[in-house]
């Protein structure tokens, strides 16, 4: 299990969000301060939860996974494709988007939600 750091709104607009882009991703999430996102991987199978404002872990996403070198491939529940470069540190995981065929999701770029989920904040590996 791999539990990413704690992400505000005005993190994700410093990290290149704009502020309306944060603000929907924190509504869809249903948060007014912090969102944690949580990955867990088993066999080619990946799921992600998200605890806004340090509440329980409800789940976000799910679906398959390969990797070839440095590079994720996601396929989520709906079908979309991403991939991600990763590096890994000892206990750390870093992923960065490369591409995505996802579309808008609530009137903004997929890419904004995949930013706040899984690139704003490294996730350290958990027991």
């Amino acid at each position: 299990m791999w539990v990413g750091g704690e992400v505000t709104e005005d993190e994700l607009v410093t990290g290149g969000l704009t502020k309306k882009e944060a603000g929907v991703v924190f509504q869809a999430n249903e948060a007014t301060s912090t969102m944690v996102t949580t990955l867990r991987l088993s066999g080619d199978s990946w799921q992600s939860f998200v605890s806004a404002d340090g509440g329980p872990d409800v789940h976000a996403q799910f679906g398959t996974f390969t990797v070839e070198g440095d590079l994720i491939r996601m396929v989520d529940e709906l079908g979309a494709n991403y991939t991600y470069r990763y590096e890994l540190d000892d206990d750390v995981l870093a992923i960065e988007l490369i591409e995505t065929d996802a579309g808008p999701s609530n009137g903004i770029r997929d890419e904004a939600f995949q930013y706040a989920h899984y690139e704003a904040e490294p996730f350290e590996r958990q027991p």
